[in-house]
């Protein structure tokens, strides 16, 4: 177990360095009157009430990933950075006097909660909006986005468990599912507005075109038990599996291939009402958006495959590790369990849904340069495949001017991590954290996050969000 324990913390570590940057909601990019294009990925109507006639983003990246499952040990980021690729894993010694110096102990969470992952990798490609005087705005925008994730992982997957379990005692595994994900989108977006009497109701929506890259995905369908035995096998009764994969970086060709696999469509939807001040800046804002709703059918490359038997069937770990491929391991387990290197194989074709999620703000202005957002994400969860998002609230003072602004979130993220962030807009430039103390304070490290993005938009601005905020004027009764 404790070689499955070594393997399970390399993964741990890969993930949490590689994909676990985390900047899931990228509140500098997207919370600030002049986040321009960039605002629609939390609303597609939010352009309609931004400070600019039109924005363009230049290039953008973010990191993102969190997860419950595991950490490395009492140190942050920087660290981390300076002792990488000195690792070791702490279910090796008996107390933390043991461990060696200069080395990056990786651990496992050991409780009875259910677990997560999910981490998230986006390019911000060129992408334009622009208002016109008749209450309508228009935009084009491109991301490309690779995700991974898993919830509600049952307790019985935990290290500690499986390491305290005897051999030959059953385990009693509950369903779980996870996924992951690479693809590009190429959207337009529509926004109009209407006036109110103290106000204004927006409406805007994005379609989206999307190209599958990369996917994969993995559901245990029913309980099953396993049965762990010496020499790291174990063996599984009655199983009922469901996964898929494409294969074009399934060889053991060392090369990265960016091909597409497949295609689909997604739909962003929004709504936000806005409620006038004393002075020309709104007092008000409230929003509604539904986020990513669409999959991706992926039907090249690709193979989705069932185990099912009433039977048992025994894996044993040596015979997965070396030189094989992750088709030849997938031939190899469904002849193990199947009687039959293809008979498992169902269809060359699959679909992962998109990381939908509901999507619900608020902004309060102080004054015309002071403001505070507050924000919900819940994900939706589907039955079928999916990369889901991971639920998220934020509260985000901030001020803003034209060339500058900064902002201090503070956000709990699937109700269970709580951090503090902060970012900096100068002129056209923004850089940000949702996490600021993963990369100087020592604690158990589950993640971290860096975004930023360069964009262009109208010189002709000055001062706070009132400005070109195009308010009509308001007629008095007596």
């Amino acid at each position: 177990m404790r070689q499955i324990g070594t393997l399970l913390s390399a993964c741990l570590f890969l993930f949490i360095i590689d994909s676990d940057l985390k900047a899931q909601e990228q509140l500098g990019l997207r919370t600030d009157n002049y986040s321009g294009v960039n605002s629609l990925m939390h609303n597609p109507a939010n352009f309609l009430g931004g400070a600019f006639r039109w924005d363009a983003n230049v290039a953008g990246f973010g990191l993102f990933g969190e997860n419950s499952y595991g950490y490395i040990h009492n140190t942050h980021l920087l660290e981390i950075a300076k002792l990488y690729p000195k690792v070791d894993g702490a279910f090796d010694y008996d107390n933390e006097n043991q461990f060696p110096d200069n080395t990056l102990m990786t651990d496992f969470y050991d409780s009875n909660r259910k677990k997560y992952f999910f981490g998230m990798a986006t390019v911000l490609g060129p992408s334009f909006a622009i208002k016109f005087e008749n209450g309508q705005t228009f935009g084009i925008f491109s991301n490309f986005k690779a995700a991974t994730s898993s919830h509600d992982i049952p307790s019985s997957f935990n290290f500690y468990f499986w390491d305290r379990t005897p051999f030959y005692q059953e385990i009693d595994l509950s369903p779980v599912k996870g996924a992951a994900m690479a693809w590009g989108e190429i959207g337009i977006n529509y926004g109009r507005r209407f006036e109110t009497y103290n106000g204004y109701i927006d409406l805007g929506a994005s379609v989206k075109l999307l190209r599958g890259y990369e996917g994969m995905f993995f559901e245990n369908k029913t309980r099953v038990n396993v049965t762990q035995l010496p020499n790291d096998s174990l063996t599984i009764s009655a199983p009922n599996f469901i996964y898929g994969l494409t294969t074009t970086n399934a060889s053991k060709d060392p090369e990265m291939k960016l091909n597409p696999n497949g295609v689909g469509m997604g739909v962003d939807l929004g709504f936000v009402y806005t409620i006038d001040g004393d002075y020309d800046i709104y007092q008000w804002k409230f929003g509604v958006g539904v986020l990513d709703i669409g999959k991706i059918h992926f039907n090249r490359n690709a193979q989705m495959h069932e185990i099912k038997t009433d039977q048992f069937f025994k894996i044993d770990k040596d015979e997965y590790t070396g030189s094989y491929t992750a088709e030849e391991a997938i031939k190899l387990l469904s002849y193990e369990a199947l009687g039959d290197s293809t008979a498992s194989l169902t269809n060359r074709a699959f679909s992962i849904w998109l990381p939908g999620a509901i999507s619900l703000q608020a902004d309060y202005a102080f004054t015309s340069n002071i403001f505070i957002n507050g924000l919900i994400i819940q994900r939706i969860n589907y039955k079928k495949a999916a990369v889901e998002r991971g639920n998220f609230i934020a509260l985000t003072p901030r001020f803003e001017h034209r060339w500058y602004g900064v902002s201090f979130p503070i956000s709990f993220y699937n109700w269970e991590e709580f951090n503090f962030g902060a970012s900096l807009r100068l002129g056209f430039i923004t850089i940000g954290s949702e996490n600021i103390g993963s990369y100087f304070k020592r604690s158990d490290f589950t993640g971290s996050d860096f975004y930023f993005a360069i964009k262009v938009n109208p010189f002709n601005i000055s001062g706070g969000a009132s400005k070109n905020r195009g308010k009509k004027t308001k007629c008095f009764y007596f």
